[in-house]
């Protein structure tokens, strides 16, 4: 098994609700399947981080 249907399984075998990714993994995922096993895709845009040198 594997990719998006692993990540499905190991959310369902835990108990999941909500599955929680960097950005990159947008391409990499389709919202619609996860939806369809009851989990909620986000995915994390970090903030630039700004500091004098």
């Amino acid at each position: 098994m594997k990719g998006e249907n692993r990540v499905i399984d190991i959310n369902r075998y835990l108990g999941s609700s909500h599955y929680v990714n960097p950005i990159g993994g947008i391409p990499l995922y389709e919202k619609q399947h996860f939806t369809e096993y009851g989990l909620k895709p986000s995915f994390l845009q970090p903030e630039g981080i700004d500091y004098p040198q």
